[in-house]
C-alpha cells in the first residue's frame, strides 16, 4: 500500500491529512498557522511537523511509510520559494517525493478543473491565483498590505482607536472594545504595547470578530 501526506498551511492554521492510494483518509492533524516569509522557515516546518505527527498517530503510520507530501503553503509567491520549501520539507521529513505550491493554487484545484479561471483566497491575508492554459500565476504581492485580509482589518481597527484619541477622527465604540480585548485601561497603554512590539499578527487576526 502507498501512503501520502497532504498539507494546507496558512497564517491562521496548518492542516494535514494522511491517505492511501485508493483515496481512503486514514488520519488528520491540525496545528498553529505559520508563513515562512513572515514567521521564519523553522516555525513553518514546526507547524507542519505538529500537524503531520497528529495525522500519523491517528493513521498508525510513521514517516518511513510515506511515499510523498503534496499540498499548498502560504508565502510561496516566487519561483525560488518553491525550491526553498521543498528542500526544507525533504530535510525535515525525509520523504521521497515532495510537491508544494502556493495555497491559493490548491484552493483553485479544489474548486474547478478549468484551465481558464481565477481564485481569491481571503484569510489572515489575501492572495489571488490565475490559470490560463498551462500558465499559473500568483498575484499576492500586488495587493497592498493594508488591504490584506483579517490582519489588515485588525490593524485598521487599532489605528482607528489611535486616530480618535489623537482627535484626528471621530470617537468610536471600538475604543472600549479594543482596550478591553488587550486588557489595558487607556489608549496610551495600548499605544505603548504596539510601540514595544507586544501586539502580534495573531492578535490582529482575532479582532475582526470584535469589529
Amino acid at each position: 500500500m502507498t501512503y501520502f501526506m497532504g498539507i494546507d498551511q496558512g497564517g491562521s492554521k496548518t492542516a494535514a491529512i494522511i491517505g492511501d492510494e485508493h483515496g481512503h483518509i486514514l488520519g488528520v492533524g491540525k496545528s498553529f498557522g505559520a508563513v515562512h516569509s513572515v514567521d521564519g522557515l523553522e516555525k513553518a516546518m514546526q507547524a507542519a511537523k505538529n500537524a503531520f505527527d497528529e495525522a500519523l498517530k491517528q493513521a498508525g503510520l510513521d514517516y518511513s511509510d510515506i511515499y510523498g507530501i503534496y499540498g499548498g503553503m502560504s508565502g510561496i509567491d516566487w519561483n525560488y520559494e518553491t525550491d526553498l520549501i521543498v528542500t526544507a520539507m525533504q530535510d525535515t521529513f525525509s520523504v521521497p517525493r515532495v510537491s508544494i505550491v502556493n495555497d491559493c493554487l490548491i484552493a483553485m484545484r479544489a474548486a474547478t478543473d478549468s484551465d481558464m479561471c481565477a481564485t481569491i483566497c481571503a484569510g489572515s491575508g489575501v492572495n489571488c491565483a490565475v490559470r490560463s492554459g498551462k500558465n499559473q500565476i500568483v498575484f499576492g504581492y500586488y495587493i497592498p498590505d493594508n488591504l490584506q485580509g483579517g490582519v489588515s482589518i485588525g490593524v485598521s481597527a487599532v489605528q482607528k482607536v489611535f486616530d480618535a484619541q489623537a482627535g484626528i477622527d471621530q470617537e468610536t465604540r471600538l475604543t472600549e472594545y479594543i482596550t478591553d480585548f488587550f486588557k489595558v485601561s487607556t489608549v496610551d497603554e495600548l499605544l505603548q504595547k504596539r510601540v514595544n512590539g507586544e501586539i502580534t499578527s495573531a492578535d490582529y487576526l482575532k479582532l475582526p470578530i470584535t469589529v
